[in-house]
């Protein structure tokens, strides 16, 4: 790699050179403490950002952190080994041309916002386990949350549904994403008290508007609500004692979107996602390596049906399948007739129900209901319409309307509970 990065590489007879930088390191915590020959994130110096000395707690049995404004580490600092216990060996990685601070990010989503505090968060409330203890959850509380998510239908651009509390412990981290994200501001008020709805609505806030270029202009206003709301007042709701590295970590996640972009852009998932259908390809325990090598290559000289390529390259595009579906496919997601991919935002900000998609002169028309009188679903700590999102009283006033694919700017995923309908935006298509 220090070779690659100073003299390029060279391809093809012609010698074309291509410059090769290195973006960033994305890896767990205690990855990336290694690779960093650094002391781990649960030691008392282990913050790779800055230079918060963490103190352990035994009620906890951890390392917490309860200084969030303290000074940043520097990569000059970090070469000269100013860190003092900070440092454990000397890395290999201090041969490359990158920034030992900045080029590592902690704001990973997967192990930090859904791995991290999210599943912190609802292991919590379930049980109890929280230093003080007004959030926690009855029995019936925890039956209702349960009996909520299993009764969801995602969009299919979702491919994992979220399932009760009682298999919490096997939740894969796309679940976590999910509830977060998309269902965790329609069934919470159901079971936080207020004071706390309104802590976590900040949190929910700051990592919305961290994960699309869209809120770009609101990242000002992700700092203060993930720093000076959710961070600061943390031990108010749960104990000084569980202010643990990640929560402290969340202080960093608007810093690094501001150098890398929104969080799906440096996350984990990929990465997660490739190991998983490389591990798919051992059928025994015996020479791994040449399996997947075989397997690779295999794949590798698979190409794909014409007819799709074509499909894939005049998008949009309508099919219609056995079942007489026609579904509107986009660059990102499709759009349906089925109840979980019919809602979609408007250029107008109208939101639109899906009644028919036909194609007439090779032109494609969506014939829609348009619903009426939407309203806030939270307005602290910000109004939830600078988020697009929104609910409104069943039955819905509706009224029909025709409209294009060009008219579409992000779909939505719809949720029915307590007499409303709840429209959040499918994050990726924002």
């Amino acid at each position: 790699m220090e070779y690659l990065i100073k003299n390029g590489l060279y391809i093809g007879q012609a010698k074309n050179k291509v410059s090769i930088r290195l973006r960033c390191f994305i890896c767990d915590s205690p990855a990336r403490a290694y690779i960093k020959g650094v002391c781990n994130f649960n030691a008392k110096h282990g913050c790779l950002k800055c230079v918060t000395v963490g103190e352990y707690s035994h009620t906890s049995h951890t390392v917490t952190f309860p200084d969030s404004n303290c000074r940043p580490r520097t990569d000059q600092e970090f070469r000269a080994k100013k860190y003092g216990p900070h440092h454990k060996k000397d890395s290999p990685l201090l041969r490359l041309s990158v920034d030992m601070i900045e080029d590592f990010p902690v704001a990973d989503s997967l192990h930090l916002v859904d791995l991290g505090i999210t599943k912190r968060l609802l292991v919590g409330w379930r049980n109890g386990n929280f230093g003080k203890y007004v959030t926690k959850w009855s029995a019936k509380d925890a039956e209702t949350v349960s009996n909520f998510l299993t009764k969801r239908k995602l969009p299919s651009e979702i491919h994992r549904s979220v399932r009760g509390l009682d298999c919490i412990s096997h939740w894969k981290a796309s679940e976590y994403r999910s509830f977060l994200l998309y269902l965790s501001i329609i069934i919470l008020p159901d079971v936080l008290p207020n004071d706390a709805l309104t802590h976590f609505l900040a949190f929910f806030c700051g990592i919305t508007i961290c994960s699309s270029e869209n809120y770009s202009n609101f990242l000002p206003l992700a700092k203060e609500l993930l720093q000076c709301v959710f961070v600061d007042h943390f031990k108010d709701f749960y104990g000084e004692d569980y202010m643990t590295s990640n929560v402290h970590n969340v202080v960093h996640i608007t810093d690094e979107v501001q150098r890398f972009g929104p969080l799906p852009t440096f996350s984990a998932y990929p990465f997660e996602n490739k190991l998983f259908s490389i591990k798919r390809m051992l059928r025994q325990g015996n020479n791994p390596l040449a399996q997947v090598a075989k397997r690779c290559s295999e794949v590798s000289k698979i190409t794909k049906n014409r007819e799709n390529q074509q499909l894939e390259n005049r998008e949009p595009f309508v099919t219609t399948n056995s079942r007489n579906l026609t579904v509107l496919h986009l660059k990102e997601y499709i759009i349906s007739t089925k109840s979980k991919d019919k809602y979609f935002l408007c250029n107008s900000n109208d939101v639109l129900e899906v009644k028919k998609i036909s194609v007439v002169s090779s032109e494609i028309k969506i014939y829609c209901y348009k619903i009426w009188d939407l309203v806030e679903v939270f307005e602290k700590p910000v109004k939830s319409s600078y988020l697009n999102i929104f609910k409104a009283k069943l039955p819905a006033r509706r009224t029909d309307t025709i409209v294009g694919p060009q008219d579409i700017k992000m779909k939505l995923v719809c949720t029915e509970h307590n007499n409303h309908l709840y429209f959040v935006p499918l994050l990726h298509t924002v």
